[in-house]
């Protein structure tokens, strides 16, 4: 998959982590999702779209109050976060959450070339 090679020549590739997560919450493994936004947030720890992922991968399972948190900071961070940050961040269920509609299309012209051994 072109987001996991963007890892193996960019890691830490905030982007590329933040759309596994949302790829593999779009596929149900929300354990998977929540993983791939933590390693987005470790990155980059203001990087709203891992935030919102992250809250909402959360949410999804359950863990409200973890949600709230992310919602919360998602708040501070983010210049116009959705409606439902807004609301769950006060403990309101909010719309439902689903991924999004379109996720960034990285192409090979994104990804450096590799470093030579």
């Amino acid at each position: 998959m072109l987001l996991d090679r963007a890892l193996v020549v960019s890691p830490g590739n905030v982007e590329a982590y933040s759309g596994l997560g949302e790829l593999a919450r779009a596929g149900g493994d929300l354990a998977g999702a929540k993983t791939n936004f933590e390693r987005a947030i470790a990155t980059s720890p203001g990087y709203s779209p891992a935030l919102l992922g992250l809250a909402d991968a959360e949410w999804d399972l359950g863990n409200h109050a973890a949600a709230q948190r992310h919602y919360r900071q998602l708040l501070q961070n983010a210049s116009s976060p959705p409606e439902r940050a807004k609301a769950r961040a006060n403990g309101e269920s909010g719309t439902a959450s689903a991924p999004p509609p379109a996720i960034k299309t990285i192409t090979s012209a994104d990804i450096p070339p590799a470093a030579p051994k």
